[in-house]
């Protein structure tokens, strides 16, 4: 597997896990045509045109160059990361720091508010 400097690849991924080590998040920003990609996945997979499943949050930005907006998303990895309601601003809180750190690395715009249910 090869690496980009940042603010050059097409996908950046972040994993976070809990206090016993496992894993119950993975975040990623899409951008160009691979954002375009992960848009028509969601949908596909879920019907829905909002992304919206499960636990799963996203936010857009518009970014330089290439006209696609960059896609941010947190999904849970397993039944175990989709809690309450609890939990819910604690995702949220945690997409909206990865969304504008990895926009501000592509000098795209600040994202847009994620989605709710």
């Amino acid at each position: 597997m090869s690496r980009s400097e940042r603010g050059t690849a097409p996908l950046e991924e972040c994993v976070l896990g809990n206090t016993e080590g496992h894993t119950t998040h993975r975040l990623a920003a899409h951008y160009g045509q691979y954002a375009e990609g992960a848009r028509h996945d969601y949908v596909e997979r879920s019907g829905d045109p909002d992304f919206w499943q499960n636990g799963s949050y996203w936010a857009i930005a518009a970014c330089p160059g290439n006209g696609e907006p960059a896609l941010f998303t947190l999904i849970p990895y397993s039944d175990e990361a989709k809690r309450p309601e609890a939990d819910r601003a604690y995702a949220l809180s945690v997409l909206k720091v990865f969304a504008e750190r990895a926009a501000a690395g592509r000098r795209c715009a600040t994202p847009t508010a994620t989605t709710a249910p």
